[in-house]
């Protein structure tokens, strides 16, 4: 049985919930080590917690082409239920998973919720 999508399941910026005087804290200390303005939190599933069984494949689609797994391309496959990403880029693509249990995946692109996605002021 496949699970269906979660209200949880998002992709935010990593610097998403910082304040402006955060923000520039965080780009100052790991500016070089860390490109934080590129980084994304991808959450499935908030509600779950690391399965082995159960795994998670990543899709973009491109904005222009209608949300469906025809015009989809695999991104990533994961076990973990939250990773940190730095090649999103929600200004051209759309993205969606599919959550698998034991190797068999669902055949259906579930979206994945982007409205935190924007890159804060301090990486303009």
């Amino acid at each position: 049985m496949f699970k269906v999508s979660y209200p949880s399941a998002n992709i935010k910026h990593a610097l998403a919930n910082e304040d402006g005087c955060t923000e520039d804290l965080y780009l100052d200390f790991f500016g070089n080590e860390l490109n934080l303005c590129a980084m994304y939190e991808v959450t499935f599933n908030s509600k779950a917690e690391y399965d082995a069984n159960t795994s998670y494949e990543l899709y973009q689609v491109p904005e222009s082409d209608i949300f469906t797994m025809a015009n989809a391309t695999k991104v990533l496959d994961t076990n973990e239920v939250s990773i940190m990403n730095g090649s999103i880029d929600t200004e051209a693509f759309t993205y969606g998973y599919t959550s698998c249990d034991n190797g068999t995946c669902g055949t259906t692109l579930l979206r994945l919720n982007q409205s935190d996605a924007q890159k804060p002021s301090s990486c303009q």
